[in-house]
């Protein structure tokens, strides 16, 4: 029975770090085949070694399996496995010392017997559901996970949680072990008290920590908006300085055309009339899709990947009175097409279609393009590809979040190896209270 009580323990801490990796720190799964049953044969080892073993050997043990347990689970450094391992003992201690105190207290009063074995298991699974409840709050509400904060903040955080977690460790065993017999409620309620105060500071320094990092995220946008104006205006520079450069000599053109004509040089007059339409017709927008921003942003795009063999094939427009902002067009248009053409190049692909269209109070944007590397989707959310992936991999983030403040939604196909993204947003006028 103990052996079996073991064994559920040891699988519910995998568990924990399991959910811990995967709902907070938004580690990578690595998605083996039999990875429940490699998880169950090490809980059993373990498990079984863990009744038959001293401390030292016992500590040996929990760091191998823990460690074990993070590297068949997930696909991230061996520094990140190890910063997990710091925090989820230190955070399951915490809570499992927590929920154990008020649980050997109140097996205790009902006198129930098996104290110890029946505190442990509930206090497992009371630690479980709660890091599980938590971390989904969590996944929900900050999709890129917590592994964005800066190392230094994580550092400084895990220092204050290992030195919280063994001292309320240790007064959690003397409240079980030392004045069990007084029946100390006071003593327990104080040390609720205590747990859940330190557990709520430490989720507001979670909190601010991710604000932090949300805030700083923000800024990069705005930067990143500012700089792709510039980017624009500079291209739309330059196509003036061109056009006025043209101006400035077309009288020696006409001149040189008329001289032709007069010389009955006919065939090599509609060559050079051929060679001025051209001219003119690079310096007149390639791209219209009736939205001034949306313009600038494809026609430069269009332009520079002429360089490279691609073709941006547009069709469809915007309605004429389009109440999304420029920051919104700019973010969707900017890291869409970005997206794509980088993915276009990798593929040596050819082209990379924009279908734009409005029905109603609907705007309908797609854009698709051809990939060959593998894809990396973790339930549903595609997340960057880059070997770097701190400070990457919020592109489809920030646009998912533009189209979301519209009222909109996204959705992505990944058929026959083109990536498609199709987006909706509501064209809607914002009412003025």
């Amino acid at each position: 029975m103990e052996f079996f009580l073991e064994i559920i323990d040891t699988m519910i801490y995998f568990g924990c770090v399991k959910d811990i990796g995967e709902l907070y720190l938004n580690y990578k799964p690595r998605s083996l085949k039999y990875e429940k049953q490699f998880l169950l044969v090490i809980g059993i080892i373990v498990a079984g070694t863990m009744l038959y073993s001293n401390w030292v050997l016992d500590a040996g043990i929990h760091v191998i399996s823990v460690l074990l347990v993070s590297y068949i689970s997930f696909q991230e450094s061996i520094r990140r496995l190890v910063g997990l391992y710091v925090g989820t003992t230190a955070v399951l201690s915490l809570l499992f010392m927590l929920f154990n105190v008020v649980l050997t207290e109140a097996i205790i009063f009902l006198d129930i017997e098996d104290v110890y074995n029946l505190a442990k298991v509930i206090s497992y699974f009371g630690t479980f559901l709660s890091i599980r409840l938590i971390g989904r709050y969590y996944e929900h509400k900050y999709e890129n996970g917590l592994k964005s904060i800066n190392i230094r903040y994580w550092i400084l955080f895990m220092i204050v949680l290992l030195f919280d977690s063994a001292v309320m460790v240790v007064i959690g065993d003397f409240i079980i072990n030392t004045l069990q017999v007084q029946r100390p409620y006071v003593a327990v309620f104080s040390y609720w008290c205590v747990v859940i105060g330190l557990l709520i500071q430490l989720v507001l320094l979670i909190n601010a920590l991710v604000t932090r990092n949300i805030h700083k995220e923000n800024e990069k946008l705005a930067k990143q908006f500012l700089e792709s104006k510039n980017e624009h205006y500079q291209y739309l520079e330059k196509r003036e300085h061109e056009t006025k450069r043209f101006r400035h000599d077309i009288k020696n053109h006409l001149l040189l055309l008329e001289n032709l004509i007069k010389t009955e040089k006919h065939e090599e007059a509609r060559l050079y009339l051929n060679t001025i339409n051209e001219k003119v017709s690079s310096f007149s927008s390639q791209i219209c899709v009736n939205n001034g921003i949306a313009d600038a942003i494809l026609n430069r795009f269009y332009t520079e990947v002429q360089e490279d063999g691609i073709t941006l094939k547009v069709n469809g427009h915007f309605p004429m009175e389009c109440y999304i902002t420029a920051y919104d067009i700019c973010t969707i248009l900017s890291n869409l097409l970005s997206n794509a053409i980088r993915a276009e190049l990798e593929a040596e692909g050819k082209e990379v279609a924009v279908h734009i269209k409005y029905i109603d109070n609907k705007v309908l944007l797609t854009v698709e393009n051809d990939y060959v590397n593998e894809l990396n989707e973790v339930d549903g959310v595609f997340k960057t590809t880059k070997k770097d992936s701190l400070g990457h991999g919020y592109g489809l983030s920030n646009v998912k979040e533009c189209v979301e403040k519209n009222g909109g939604c996204l959705s992505i196909s990944t058929d026959n190896h083109r990536f498609k993204v199709m987006i909706m947003m509501l064209n809607e006028k914002e009412e003025v209270l």
